[in-house]
């Protein structure tokens, strides 16, 4: 059974989540209050912070320091329990909220830059539009929560659980989401340029459609390994959502990365001359057998999935084997001897293929040679060209 509202001149909001500590609000109601909320009763009024109030009056109530009036609220109460607090459009620029429960509640277009939100529960609130620069939320809980259009940038969302908020067209640019539980989130159209993904959770279930991933800042500051790490988990979602090109593009991304990391290491933090002069230490002392195999990932078949790159190759290939044999000469079946480029051509494609008809030879024991390399190097690129062109369209896990 349900307890009976507190006396009427007590605030008659009814809390709904299972786990409150109380079932009314019960804070004294507040001037010019009358409610306008559903869960308070018909004809109650209500304390300020549930009061359904305008902009104009709420503007009034940040001249008279809204955020130290909140602040001294929330100490009052042993649970710092606020939920569904009316706080729309209001000015809290640096309140410490932390740790506070502030479920259900109403911050659309409040200002809240430089707050401390850190371990809040903001489950199911709504922040659209509002403005949460430079705040922090670390570990704090917005599930369910909305934001839509908020502005994030340079948040702190170091581990902030964001089970299947909605962030689309947020603005995170410079925000840290370093293991922030991402997991069925809405991030469509949202901007994430700079912003700090490493350990970050994506799911399948993810909406990541439009979203703009910029460039994280661990690749901005040269910590190339964990860069790559930010691209293999945003290529390992797309891939599970079966957005392969999307994929496709995060995974080059991934292995650039690692390609830098052989070849330059990480980029020293500060431009003290000690560490740059370590840094070009650290260079100078990696294997050139490393760095030679990373080029010749890179450039010769785009780390396995560009198979055009290895057709050019190949094209090339049989090209210099055609300037080679034109020079060299090409000897018909009759012993007469050709320097027709077109002949010589003709032959290095022949021999290429290791096809052979035999009526066209290349003429000298050099060009035999030659041909020779041209045969096997036709045979390793041929397989170098299936394989990448099945790799492109093979899921990776």
């Amino acid at each position: 059974m349900p307890s009976q509202p507190p006396s009427l001149g007590k605030c008659a909001y009814r809390f709904r989540h299972p786990n409150r500590p109380r079932e009314y609000c019960g804070r004294p109601v507040g001037p010019n209050c009358q409610g306008g909320d559903e869960r308070l009763p018909t004809g109650r009024r209500a304390c300020l912070w549930h009061c359904r109030c305008d902009h104009a009056t709420r503007e009034k109530q940040t001249a008279t320091d809204l955020v130290r009036q909140l602040e001294r609220t929330l100490n009052e109460d042993e649970d710092r329990h606020l939920e569904g607090a009316y706080l729309r459009g209001a000015h809290l620029v640096g309140a410490d909220l932390s740790d506070a429960n502030l479920r259900y509640a109403d911050f659309q277009q409040a200002q809240l830059q430089h707050a401390k939100l850190g371990r809040a529960c903001l489950e199911r609130a709504d922040l659209g539009g509002a403005c949460l620069e430079y705040a922090d939320l670390s570990e704090a809980h917005l599930e369910d929560a909305a934001l839509p259009n908020a502005s994030l940038k340079h948040a702190i969302l170091n581990r902030t659980h964001l089970y299947a908020a909605a962030l689309n067209g947020a603005h995170m640019e410079g925000a840290n989401l370093t293991y922030a539980y991402l997991e069925h989130a809405n991030l469509q159209c949202a901007h994430l340029n700079r912003a700090r993904l490493l350990g970050a959770g994506l799911d399948r279930r993810s909406n990541s459609e439009g979203t703009d991933w910029g460039v994280p800042t661990e690749e901005h500051d040269g910590d190339w390994a964990h860069a790559a790490a930010v691209y293999r988990m945003i290529g390992h979602h797309y891939a599970e959502k079966g957005n392969h090109e999307e994929a496709h593009k995060f995974y080059l991304r991934e292995m650039t990365c690692h390609h830098r990391d052989i070849l330059t290491g990480a980029r020293p933090s500060s431009g003290s001359w000690d560490k740059v002069k370590g840094w070009v230490c650290d260079r100078l002392r990696r294997p050139l057998f490393a760095r030679g195999v990373w080029c010749l990932h890179k450039y010769f078949w785009g780390y396995g999935v560009m198979p055009w790159r290895v057709f050019c190759w190949m094209v090339v290939v049989v090209a210099a084997f055609a300037i080679a044999f034109k020079y060299w000469g090409v000897a018909c079946g009759s012993g007469a001897a050709s320097h027709c480029f077109q002949d010589a051509l003709a032959l290095s494609l022949i021999t290429f293929s290791t096809l052979g008809y035999g009526d066209w030879v290349p003429k000298g024991d050099p060009a035999h040679l030659l041909a020779g390399f041209e045969a096997v190097a036709g045979a390793l690129l041929a397989a170098a060209f299936l394989v990448s062109l099945a790799t492109k369209y093979v899921h990776r896990d």
